[in-house]
């Protein structure tokens, strides 16, 4: 019973971070649709905690240094 309970853990966190990863692909491209520079640096900053804990940790680094770059660039709110 208790590996059933964990094998539901495991899919059930999968799913979620699946549809973490498709959530912020949809607002990035949004963002960057309606040249949001804004909403881009957030959606590539989400996208890349929702990847930190995956096999794709380097993409997940990519995704937020770009984040960081591109929020450099902003001005001060």
């Amino acid at each position: 019973m208790q590996r059933v309970v964990a094998d539901c853990g495991a899919q059930s966190k999968v799913m979620t971070s699946a549809g973490a990863l498709i959530h912020g692909l949809r607002a990035l491209d949004s963002a960057r649709a309606c040249g949001d520079r804004a909403a881009e640096s957030q959606a590539l900053n989400r996208l890349g905690c929702a990847l930190r804990d995956s096999e794709e940790s380097a993409g997940a680094i990519g995704m937020l240094e770009a984040s960081v770059q591109l929020a450099r660039t902003l001005p001060e709110t």
